[in-house]
């Protein structure tokens, strides 16, 4: 399947609004992302104790709001970006 230019920049800018939220995230702040991002039938596998979860609401009762509980400053940082013509080139 080929995507547009506007289907590209759409799931792009709603990748770079989850990333941003993995910063310092919040219950309301992943349930509004993850709802507008990932489909209700969504199957994560998780690594132990997690393991599988059916759809974003389960992955964040089960999984983000326990390691939240224990680690209060949770975060996610990027360690790896990719930037450049190329990309740009590919995304306008």
């Amino acid at each position: 399947m080929t995507m547009t230019h506007t289907q590209i920049r759409y799931w792009t800018d709603k990748h770079s609004a989850w990333r941003k939220t993995l910063k310092r995230p919040t219950v309301a702040t992943l349930r509004s992302n993850l709802n507008e991002l990932f489909s209700p039938a969504l199957n994560v596998h998780m690594c132990h104790p997690f393991g599988d979860l059916l759809g974003p609401e389960n992955w964040i009762e089960h999984c983000f709001i326990p390691l939240m509980r224990a680690i209060p400053d949770l975060e996610r940082r990027d360690t790896i970006c990719i930037v450049g013509s190329a990309i740009t080139q590919r995304i306008q």
